[in-house]
This record gives C-alpha cells, structure tokens and sequence, in this order.
C-alpha cells in the first residue's frame, strides 16, 4: 500500500466506512469510493474538513446524480474521497446498498459495471481484468427488475460474453447497449454529454476521466 493510501485510509479511521468499488489492479487509484450510513455522512464530512480537506458537490458530475448523495473531499498528499451515502448516476438508483453493507459476493464488481453502463460506457483493461470473473447472478438481475433496468442487464451480458483481454482498450459499450441503457434511465444531460465525449474521443483521443493531451 502506498504512501498516499496509507495516509488517506488512517484520516477515515475514526469512523465506521465501506471501501468500495476498489481495483486493487491499480497501484495509485485517482479517488477512494467510500460509503457511510447516512445518519453519519455530515459527520464524516465534518470531521474530514477539520483534518484540512476541502469538500466539493458532485451533484452534477457526468449527467448527475441524487441530490446530495455523495461529496467528493481532496486534500494536498491523500487520494481524493469520493464520500458516498448512496450510489447513484442519471439521477437514479440502481441496488439496494444493504447488499454492500452485508458484502454480497461480488458486489463490488457489480457497482463496477453499473458504472460502467450508466456513467462511463468504456472499459479501460484494468477494469476488464478486475471484473473478467464477474458472472450473472440472481440477485442481482433481481435488483435490475427492483429498480427498472432490465433489459439493460440483459443485454450487457450478450455484449461482455464477446470480450477479451487481447482486445485493443479502450473498449466503448455498443450504441444498442447505450441506447437500451437511456431508454430505461434517461437524463437528457447525460445523453448530450455522453455524445460530447464521443465526438471528443473520435477527433482528438481524450476520454472524460483523461487529462488533456
């Protein structure tokens, strides 16, 4: 574990946290997903400010999410906090969090393609490799129908059957698979954006979590 890490995981120490969404594929990871209940999280918040780390809204980041379900906390020589009472893209809600908080297996790599779908809709190799044995599981195409996304589960395991880690990456979920994914949880701000990137990344290489080259 690296320096940064190390550092970052202490200052979170006082308070009870899930680590999730965590590649341990990546050495330095841009950012911490961390969950608290949330009867805790103005707490955490709280106390993260006074130990010297400014908080952000992300409300609105890539199409946004449910109102004040999660705050981003960065501070010079830590991982920046991505402080989470909810998972949430499109402004929708996508599991129940109780599978989290009792460590389901593999939901972890479920949150991961959730992700992917609702919010990035590309696969980097390490993703890939992170969730290369995540397998269709009852559960969790029960939380699809629970909260309304279907057919899109359905159709990204048509699509993820055909992958391979040989494969050039990044690798873009097929329009059919973004177009399913909208039909069930549409944000027209999403929609534009996720066409902005596209045309970005087809004339000049960039993908959204990139810096500009």
């Amino acid at each position: 574990m690296n320096t940064r890490l190390k550092k970052t995981i202490s200052d979170l120490k006082p308070w009870a946290y899930l680590l999730t969404r965590f590649n341990p594929k990546l050495n330095t990871p841009d950012d911490l997903d961390i969950l608290v209940i949330n009867e805790d999280f103005d707490r955490v918040v709280f106390g993260l400010k006074a130990l010297g780390y400014s908080a952000s809204s992300h409300d609105h980041a890539l199409g946004g999410r449910v109102a004040a379900a999660q705050i981003n906390l960065t501070k010079p020589g830590r991982i920046k906090i991505d402080l989470h009472k909810d998972f949430t893209w499109r402004r929708h809600r996508y599991l129940d969090l109780n599978l989290l908080w009792k460590k389901y297996p593999q939901i972890n790599k479920f949150l991961i393609m959730i992700n992917i779908i609702f919010e990035k809709s590309y696969l980097l190799k390490h993703d890939y490799l992170y969730l290369k044995g995540l397998k269709e599981d009852p559960v969790f195409l029960e939380q699809s129908k629970a909260y309304s996304w279907t057919e899109t589960y359905k159709h990204f395991w048509r699509w993820w059957a055909d992958l391979s880690e040989t494969q050039q990456f990044p690798v873009f979920l097929p329009f059919w698979l973004v177009l399913v994914s909208y039909y069930e949880k549409f944000d027209f701000i999403s929609f534009v954006y996720y066409l902005f990137f596209r045309i970005r990344f087809f004339v000049n290489g960039v993908l959204p979590y990139d810096k500009q080259k």
